[in-house]
């Protein structure tokens, strides 16, 4: 059941994060999580401290339990309810925790930018795809967003600006993505802004080829409106911490 959750969600945009119950291990791995599921089949609830230091990490994140009536009487003998935005019961129906993850995010969100508007740099050869996609994120995400159609112009821009974010075409005529990404990471202002490579093709293959640059992440291109802001959010809100 857990592997096809895993499946759904990332079908649907999310990048999946598996750990067992191990401080150390959630240590590793928690840092750009933006959203906890915790998994309550035959987890040891007797180990009160793993939960205790779980409690640490919810600020600013969705918490989600998974289980049964049963599960969820010890869980909560041990864990604040407060801190659980999502109650799933087990088995459970992936299409409405996306659902509800969204409208949590929703809520997120407004807090996100509540206070400043982050400056981005959207870079594609793809005039709808940048006119569409820079207004969900003024819009929606309320960001600061510059855009620009080519490799050369992006790094005429940064010569100039500095934004907070790259979102990177990996694809482009004349200069693309990757060759964009070597000569950033090269030049000394602009080699630790963080880039994301933005990608059509969803295939192992592909990604793992996207990865092999060394970005700090990659966005599909077929994400919707309210994934493309919520992955943006989440690289925002792991800023924070």
């Amino acid at each position: 059941m857990a592997q096809a959750m895993i499946r759904i969600l990332m079908n649907n945009g999310y990048n999946i994060t598996t750990c067992g119950l191990n401080h150390d291990e959630i240590a590793e791995k928690s840092d750009n999580a933006g959203v906890l599921i915790l998994y309550l089949d035959s987890m040891p609830f007797s180990d009160t401290e793993i939960f205790e230091y779980i409690q640490t990490l919810s600020n600013n994140r969705i918490v989600c339990a998974v289980g049964k009536p049963n599960e969820y009487k010890e869980f909560y003998r041990i864990f604040p309810k407060n801190l659980v935005n999502i109650e799933m019961p087990h088995p459970a129906n992936v299409m409405i925790l996306i659902d509800q993850l969204r409208r949590e995010r929703t809520i997120n969100d407004e807090s996100v930018n509540a206070e400043k508007k982050h400056k981005i740099l959207l870079v594609d050869d793809d005039s709808t795809f940048l006119q569409v996609s820079s207004g969900w994120l003024k819009k929606y995400g309320k960001y600061e967003v510059a855009i620009v159609n080519s490799g050369p112009h992006a790094i005429d821009y940064l010569d100039r600006f500095t934004p907070e974010l790259i979102l990177l075409d990996y694809e482009m005529p004349l200069m693309d993505g990757p060759t964009v990404l070597a000569k950033l990471r090269k030049n000394e202002r602009t080699k630790n802004i963080p880039v994301y490579f933005l990608t059509g093709k969803s295939d192992r293959e592909s990604i793992m080829r996207v990865m092999m640059m060394r970005p700090n992440g990659y966005l599909l291109k077929t994400l919707d409106q309210q994934q493309l802001v919520s992955r943006v959010n989440d690289f925002f809100l792991s800023q924070q911490k």
